[in-house]
């Protein structure tokens, strides 16, 4: 509810706005400026909607809000402190919601006044610069903290959490790149598909738990025996996709044939829980050598893997 009651000199020397100011002239300018009482779970200010006044909060508590009034505060205006300011001077549609938390009491400045009060007063316009310039930091700040979050999203969508390898998300996506750069290039490009053997039974067994340890050990052999251009993936499951760049057939099937050795004579600390014995994989090699698209060279690495399950498991197939 507005009344036209001016606020004393003891509330105006708690806003931060008229920090070293000559206050008696500020509440002669003031006189008459509405001081609206507001309640909890009004909207003082809303998004997309022009705003003419600088408010000044004399007391409560209010909340800056941005997708919507039920959205979660970004940040929050106490006594002292003012808001409306950035939509007021820039004369554009307000950014953010405005919502009352605590019942509060503002000061309505409309924009003729806000100009008069900075022409007035060089300490006004100062503290209002240093008001903006505090709202741009913490605009910024917004900023920093979105680009970090998304960057974590962005590396959980890649990246599983068991093993911190890729994962098939990745793979989907990198595969058809490295094939195109490959046919650019004229390098050769191999894909070799991974399979831990009898992974179930290691389940039944001994328990998931073991089953994660066996899947995170051999991510990491394939992780620590791959060149610095080689990625490896979590296809799904218990299967791995490994992306050789510039590999031909011959040297990747020595690098698997490497890889399922360093898997089959892998340790076991005691320490680790029941330990599920030798465990072996299986892996099949497909070049892009005629393989029009990734979804072939896939199909090409399975067929390869199948058939090296069909021989027998623990061994390398083409």
């Amino acid at each position: 509810m507005p009344t036209t009651a001016t606020p004393s000199i003891a509330e105006l020397a708690k806003l931060d706005l008229f920090e070293s100011v000559e206050l008696r002239t500020v509440a002669s300018l003031l006189r008459g400026s509405p001081v609206r009482s507001l309640a909890a779970g009004d909207l003082l200010i809303s998004a997309g909607e022009p705003n003419r006044f600088l408010y000044l909060v004399l007391s409560g508590r209010l909340s800056v809000r941005l997708r919507s009034p039920q959205a979660a505060p970004i940040t929050w205006i106490g006594p002292g402190e003012t808001v409306g300011e950035l939509s007021l001077i820039d004369r554009a549609p307000a950014s953010a919601y405005v919502v009352v938390e605590q019942a509060a009491r503002v000061v309505c400045v409309d924009e003729d006044l806000t100009w008069m009060l900075v022409d007035t007063s060089h300490a006004v316009a100062s503290n209002l610069l240093r008001l903006l310039a505090r709202r741009l930091r913490l605009g910024n700040e917004m900023l920093s903290d979105e680009r970090d979050r998304l960057a974590e999203y962005r590396f959980h969508a890649t990246v599983d959490g068991l093993t911190g390898l890729f994962n098939r998300y990745w793979l989907d996506r990198m595969l058809p790149r490295q094939i195109e750069r490959s046919r650019a290039t004229g390098e050769s490009l191999a894909l070799v598909m991974v399979d831990v053997d009898h992974f179930k039974r290691i389940n039944d067994d001994f328990g998931h738990p073991a089953g994660d340890r066996v899947l995170r050990q051999v991510a990491d052999i394939l992780r620590d025996n791959l060149r610095p251009a080689d990625m490896a993936a979590r296809y799904g499951g218990e299967e791995f996709a490994l992306l050789l760049p510039g590999c031909g057939l011959r040297d990747a099937l020595a690098l698997a044939e490497r890889l399922r050795r360093a898997v089959e004579s892998m340790p076991w600390p005691e320490s680790a829980g029941p330990a599920p014995g030798t465990v072996t994989i299986s892996a099949g090699v497909g070049t892009m050598d005629d393989v029009a698209s990734a979804e072939q060279l896939v199909a090409r690495s399975d067929d390869a893997l199948y058939r090296a399950k069909r021989a027998g498991r623990n061994r390398v197939a083409t």
